[in-house]
C-alpha cells in the first residue's frame, strides 16, 4: 500500500511539474511574442475593414479558453460608416471581444483563428431612404493584403449580451432584439458547409410600417442551413422558431439576389396567442386558459433590395375558440374569424384583413369585419353589430382608467377611422366616416381618480356621418340628474381634435348640484397655479331648464336661460330664478381671456329677496357686524355688475365695480352692537347728554329693535369701497339723514343727523294746540368712523355747517316763490316756482273760547279778531327765534372765514 501511495505521488507530482512547465513556457512565449501577435491582430483588421476601429486595449491570454490562447479586445467601437453621410453612432459596440486560436500556432507563427466571441454590446444595421447603408465595412476578397501570419478560419461564432438593431427608412422596417446568448457552428471558409445555430432571444420590436407585429416576447430558434459560398445560396433545412409557447416553421432558400420562405404556424394555441398580446397597461390579469387554435402560413418571396421588401402574403383563421380567465372565471367563447395580411407592393396596398368575426361574452357579442389599409398612417375600416353587457366587459379586461362600468349597449357601428401615429400617439386620429346607432340602458360609470359616479345612463345616440343626435339622453348622479335632447355638430372631428363641436341642445334638470363637480380644496394637488381655460372648439347653444340648482352654499330654484358660448365667451341671455323667497332675472355674459384673465359682466334686476335668508345663504358676505340674526326685510331692485378675476380665478378686488339700485321694505335691524354704541357715544358727550339724557334709555331701546319703512338708494362698488350717497330712513326711533362709505377692510365714514325733537318719548301740547311737525328745530349731526368693531363718534361741525347752508338757500328760494305768488315779483325767474294751495304745508290750530257757550254760534268777524290775536303772538315768536337763528349762523360763518 505505501509503496502504491509513493508512485501516487511521484505521478501527481510529474503531472504538476509537467503543467507547471508547460503553463511556464507558454507564459513566456506569449510574452516574448506578445507584441508581435497584437501588432499581426490590428494589422488583419485593418487590411479587412473600410472603416477604423478602436479598441481601448488588446490582451494576450491563455486562460480564457484554455487550451487555446485568445486575444481579448476590450471596449471595441466601430461607427457607422455611410458612404455620404455624416454619422458618429455606433454601428458595432462591444464590452470584450476574444479571437482564439491554437497554442501551437505560437511556435510556428501562423494564427488560424477558429472561434470569435463577443459580450455585452450592440449590432446597430441601418439603411438610409435613400438606399445607402452604414454596414458596409468589409473590403472585397481581392482588394485585401492579408497578412500570411494569420488566417480566418473560422468554426464557431459566440453571442452573449448583444443587442441587435435593423432600421430600414426605405422599407419602413423596424427590428429590435436582444440576443441573451446565441451559438453558430460552421466550417465558415469552407465552400460548402452545412451551419447549425441556437439562439436564446428577446424580441423587443418587430414593426412594419406603424404596425407592431411582436413586442417583448421571449423567442428560441434553432436553424440548420446549407450554405453554398460559391452560389451564395442559403437552405434551410431546419427552422424552428418558438415565440412565447406559439411554434412557427420556417422553410424555404435565400440567394444573392432573391428569397422564397414559408413560414407555418400549425395548430397555435389560442391561449397562447392570448396571453402574448395582453396589453401590458391592463394590470392584474391572470395567464389565459382556453381553447382552439390557430393556424397561419405566411410566405415571403421576391427579390433582395436594401430599398423595398419582397412580398409578404399571410393567411390565418380560428373557429370555436374559448378563453377563460382563472381567477374571475369570465369566458369568452365562439370565438371565430379569418385574417389576411399582404405588404405593399406595386400593385397593392398594404391589408390587414379580419372577415366573419364573431365572438360571445357572456351575455355580450360582437360581430362583423374589419380593414386595415396603408400602415405607415392606417386607415380602418369597420361594420360591426354588438350587445355588450359593459360591466363583465369590464371585469374581464380590467380597463386601467375606469373604477366601474355597467349597462348594456346595444350599437350598429359603420366606421372609417385614420390614425397618424398608432404606436406612440395614440389619440392622434381622424374620423372620416361614420354611421350607427347606440340604445344605451342603465349604464354605470367610475374613473379611477374621479368621486362621481355617473348612473342611469340611458337613451340613445344617431351618428350620422361627422354629426350625432341625441335623443332622451338621461344621466344621474348622487345628487343631480340631466336630460338632453339636441344635435352634436361636427362631433367627430371634435373627438379626434381636428375640429370644434357645436352642441345645439335642450338640457331639463329636476335637481343640478354644482358642487359634486367642483373640485375641494383639499383635493388641489401641489405645483403650479393653472391657467383657468375654456375650450375654444365648443360652441353652445342652449336652452336651460333647471328646477333646482345648487352652487356652494347657494340654492336657487325655476333657473332657466338661453346659454351661448363660442370664442371662450358664455352668454346667459334671458336668465330668471328664484332665490332666498325672491325671484331674478337679467343676462350675465362671462369672458376667458387666458393670460389677461377673466370677465364676468351683467346685470340682474331682482324684487322680494329675503334679507334674513339672504345674509344666510350667503354666510354674511364673510363678515361679522350684521349677520343674519341682526336683520330683516325685502329687498327689490336693479344690480350692474362687472367682475376681474385672473387667470387662476382669483377675484380681483381693485377692478371690481357694481352698481346696485335697491329699495328695503319692512326692514328690521335687532340687537346691533353698533347701535348700542352710538347712544354709549351720547352718554360720553356732555352737551348731547344734557339735552337728552332723559331720553337716551327709551331711544336706546328702540335702536336695539329698530324698525324702518321704504329705503331706496343707489349703492356702488368701487376700488375696494362701499359708497352709500345721502338717503333718509324713517325709523320707529327716529327719522334720520344717512350718507358714507364702507371699504373691504371694514374701515368706514358714515354721517347721519336726525333732529332734537324726534327724541323725545312724548308728544307735547303747547298753548296753541298739538304742533305738527314743521321741519324745524334743532338738528344733531354725528360722524362714525374707523374700524367697524370699534368705531369712533364726533359731533360733526362741518356736516351742520353745510346743511344749515343749504337750508338757508332754500328758504331763500321759497320766499322768492310766496312772493311771485302773491304779488307777482321775480314773474323772469324761471328758477322761482309758483307757490301752490295744495304743495301748503300749514299748521293746524285748535282754538278754546272760555266765553263761548255750548250750542252759541260764533260770527266770522269774533273768530277773524281772535285769529289775528292769535296770530300775532305766534308771528313775534317766529321772528324771535329767526333773529337767534340769524344770529348763529353769522357766528359760524364768520368761524369759517377765521
Amino acid at each position: 500500500m505505501k509503496k502504491v501511495l509513493r508512485v501516487l505521488r511521484k505521478i501527481f507530482f510529474w503531472i504538476f511539474f509537467v503543467s507547471l512547465f508547460i503553463v511556464t513556457t507558454l507564459t513566456v512565449l506569449l510574452h516574448i511574442y506578445e507584441d508581435d501577435i497584437k501588432q499581426y491582430a490590428i494589422d488583419e483588421l485593418n487590411d479587412h475593414l473600410k472603416t477604423k476601429v478602436d479598441v481601448q486595449d488588446i490582451e494576450l491570454s491563455i486562460f480564457h479558453d484554455f487550451p487555446n490562447a485568445s486575444i481579448e479586445f476590450k471596449k471595441v467601437f466601430i461607427p457607422d460608416a455611410f458612404p455620404e453621410i455624416e454619422s458618429t453612432d455606433t454601428l458595432f459596440y462591444a464590452e470584450k471581444m476574444f479571437f482564439n486560436f491554437n497554442v501551437r500556432d505560437i511556435f510556428y507563427g501562423d494564427y488560424h483563428i477558429k472561434r470569435i466571441s463577443a459580450h455585452h454590446g450592440q449590432l446597430a444595421l441601418k439603411t438610409s431612404a435613400d438606399g445607402q447603408t452604414n454596414y458596409d465595412i468589409i473590403k472585397e476578397e481581392d482588394s485585401t493584403s492579408s497578412n500570411d501570419n494569420f488566417e480566418l478560419a473560422l468554426e464557431l461564432v459566440e453571442l452573449e449580451n448583444m443587442d441587435f438593431h435593423y432600421k430600414n427608412l426605405a422599407s419602413s422596417q423596424f427590428y429590435d432584439i436582444k440576443v441573451k446568448s446565441a451559438l453558430t457552428n460552421a466550417a465558415f471558409t469552407s465552400e460548402q458547409y452545412n451551419l447549425v445555430s441556437e439562439a436564446d432571444l428577446e424580441i423587443q420590436r418587430l414593426k412594419s410600417n406603424s404596425f407592431t407585429l411582436v413586442r417583448n416576447q421571449k423567442a428560441d430558434v434553432q436553424l440548420e442551413m446549407d450554405i453554398n459560398n460559391l452560389s451564395r445560396t442559403y437552405t434551410f433545412k431546419k427552422g424552428d422558431l418558438m415565440i412565447e409557447k406559439m411554434p412557427f416553421h420556417i422553410t424555404g432558400f435565400i440567394d444573392s439576389s432573391s428569397l422564397d420562405l414559408k413560414v407555418a404556424g400549425d395548430n397555435v394555441q389560442l391561449q397562447d396567442l392570448a396571453n402574448s398580446l395582453v396589453d401590458e397597461s391592463v394590470k392584474d390579469v391572470k395567464t389565459y386558459q382556453g381553447e382552439g387554435t390557430i393556424n397561419f402560413v405566411s410566405r415571403i418571396s421576391g427579390p433582395i433590395s436594401r430599398t423595398k421588401m419582397p412580398s409578404i402574403v399571410a393567411d390565418f383563421d380560428i373557429k370555436n375558440g374559448a378563453l377563460i380567465e382563472p381567477e374571475s372565471k369570465l369566458e369568452i367563447d365562439q370565438v371565430s374569424f379569418k385574417g389576411h395580411y399582404q405588404n405593399e407592393q406595386s400593385n397593392r396596398q398594404e391589408e390587414l384583413q379580419m372577415k366573419e368575426v364573431s365572438m360571445k361574452m357572456l351575455s355580450s357579442y360582437f360581430k362583423g369585419e374589419a380593414t386595415i389599409t396603408d400602415f405607415k398612417e392606417p386607415v380602418m375600416k369597420t361594420k360591426m353589430d354588438g350587445d355588450l353587457n359593459l360591466a363583465r366587459f369590464h371585469q374581464f379586461f380590467k380597463f386601467e382608467k375606469i373604477e366601474k362600468l355597467a349597462g348594456n349597449v346595444n350599437f350598429h357601428l359603420d366606421a372609417i377611422v385614420k390614425f397618424f401615429d398608432p404606436e406612440f400617439r395614440k389619440e392622434r386620429f381622424e374620423v372620416l366616416e361614420s354611421d350607427g346607432t347606440f340604445a344605451l340602458k342603465d349604464v354605470l360609470y367610475k374613473g379611477i381618480n374621479d368621486d362621481i359616479t355617473y348612473q342611469k345612463i340611458g337613451g340613445e345616440i344617431v351618428l350620422i356621418d361627422k354629426d350625432a343626435a341625441a335623443k332622451q339622453l338621461s344621466i344621474a348622479t348622487e345628487r343631480s340628474d340631466i336630460l338632453l335632447n339636441g344635435a352634436m355638430k361636427n362631433l367627430m372631428p371634435y373627438i379626434d381634435g381636428t375640429g370644434s363641436l357645436g352642441l345645439i341642445a335642450s338640457i331639463e334638470s329636476n335637481n343640478l348640484d354644482l358642487n359634486e363637480f367642483m373640485v375641494k380644496s383639499d383635493q388641489v394637488a401641489d405645483g403650479p397655479l393653472t391657467v383657468f381655460t375654456l375650450p375654444e372648439n365648443l360652441n353652445l347653444n342652449i336652452d336651460l331648464d333647471v328646477g333646482n340648482l345648487k352652487w356652494t352654499s347657494h340654492e336657487f330654484k325655476e333657473v332657466s336661460s338661453k346659454v351661448l358660448m363660442s370664442n371662450r365667451t358664455v352668454e346667459l341671455n334671458d336668465l330668471q330664478f328664484k332665490t332666498t323667497e325672491g325671484s331674478a332675472n337679467g343676462n350675465i355674459t362671462f369672458k376667458n381671456l387666458l393670460e389677461n384673465g377673466n370677465i364676468f359682466d351683467g346685470r340682474l334686476t331682482f324684487s322680494g329677496v329675503n334679507m334674513k335668508s339672504l345674509f344666510t345663504e350667503w354666510n354674511n358676505f364673510d363678515q361679522k357686524s350684521i349677520t343674519a340674526d341682526h336683520i330683516t326685510g325685502k329687498a327689490n331692485g336693479t344690480i350692474d355688475f362687472l367682475l376681474f378675476f385672473n387667470p387662476y380665478f382669483s377675484l380681483v378686488e381693485d377692478k371690481l365695480y357694481t352698481k346696485c339700485d335697491l329699495k328695503l321694505s319692512q326692514g328690521e335691524l335687532n340687537e346691533l352692537e353698533t347701535m348700542r354704541s352710538i347712544t354709549d357715544y351720547m352718554r360720553s358727550n356732555k352737551g348731547l347728554k344734557l339735552l337728552l339724557n332723559k331720553h337716551i334709555d327709551q331711544f336706546e331701546d328702540k335702536l336695539m329693535h329698530l324698525k324702518f319703512s321704504d329705503i331706496q338708494n343707489e349703492i356702488t362698488i368701487q376700488d375696494r369701497k362701499v359708497n352709500i350717497p345721502k338717503m333718509h330712513i324713517a325709523s320707529n326711533a327716529l327719522d334720520i339723514d344717512l350718507f358714507g362709505w364702507h371699504t373691504f377692510d371694514n374701515q368706514i365714514e358714515y354721517h347721519f343727523s336726525f333732529r332734537f325733537r324726534e327724541l323725545k318719548s312724548k308728544v307735547e301740547d303747547t298753548e296753541f294746540g298739538v304742533i305738527e311737525d314743521d321741519g324745524l328745530g334743532i338738528v344733531i349731526y354725528l360722524t362714525m368712523f374707523g374700524d367697524l368693531d370699534n368705531p369712533e363718534f364726533e359731533l360733526d361741525n362741518e356736516e351742520r355747517r353745510k346743511n344749515i347752508k343749504e337750508d338757508l338757500a332754500q328758504e331763500k328760494q321759497d320766499i322768492k316763490s310766496i312772493l311771485k305768488s302773491e304779488f307777482g315779483f321775480f314773474k323772469k325767474d324761471s328758477t322761482v316756482q309758483n307757490m301752490q294751495e295744495s304743495n301748503k304745508k300749514e299748521v293746524q290750530f285748535i282754538f278754546y273760547d272760555d266765553e263761548e257757550e255750548e250750542g252759541q254760534d260764533s260770527t266770522q268777524t269774533e273768530k277773524t279778531k281772535k285769529n289775528k290775536q292769535q296770530s300775532n303772538k305766534l308771528f313775534q315768536k317766529w321772528k324771535e327765534e329767526a333773529d337767534k337763528k340769524k344770529k348763529d349762523v353769522e357766528y359760524d360763518s364768520d368761524e369759517e372765514n377765521n
